[in-house]
């Protein structure tokens, strides 16, 4: 059974077409198009992020532009900022956020992946900076299993690339 979507929206006192509300808020018309039918209600399907509630330590929807600001330890900052302060991506904070973790559990410093070797504790991109090895290769090893020394110790080698051998035919002698 198909949905009847509507191409005219009306929110927080707008009223719309599809294309509009993408324009304005950066959605493609057919996500938002796509949501409606998928059954989501207007608010959700022009986007949400994910802002504090007022009564549980848990995500409330709020229109997707709106800057977030999150209080923790006395600090109020956006995520980006958050995110530049506590060394993780944006994406990160806002899926811990989405999928329920409390602003404190979101923020907290042990969710912070630092590393300690010689005397020192250090964020993974820290690390990159003092080792030059990418951060990318650090986690690979890191999830591999590696312990923390071989991890920032060990160099990284170029692997060559092995061309396959060329199929000849044998010479004819003669």
């Amino acid at each position: 059974m198909s949905r009847t979507v509507p191409t005219i929206l009306t929110h927080d006192g707008k009223t719309l077409t599809l294309k509009e509300w993408g324009a304005l808020l950066g959605i493609p018309a057919t996500r938002i198009y796509s949501r409606l039918a998928l059954g989501w209600s207007i608010d959700r399907a022009l986007g949400v992020v994910f802002a504090k509630h007022p009564k549980k330590d848990r995500p409330e929807p709020t229109i997707r532009r709106e800057i977030i600001h999150l209080e923790h330890d006395g600090l109020r900052l956006t995520i980006k900022d958050w995110a530049k302060r506590l060394d993780l991506p944006e994406s990160v904070i806002r899926q811990r956020l989405q999928v329920g973790w409390s602003i404190e559990r979101t923020l907290s410093p042990s969710c912070i992946k630092r590393l300690e070797h010689e005397g020192l504790r250090l964020t993974i991109r820290e690390w990159v900076e003092r080792t030059g090895i990418s951060e990318k290769v650090i986690r690979q090893r890191l999830f591999y299993g590696w312990s923390v020394n071989r991890v920032l110790t060990e160099s990284v080698c170029q692997r060559k690339r092995v061309k396959p051998p060329v199929d000849r035919e044998p010479e004819a002698q003669p």
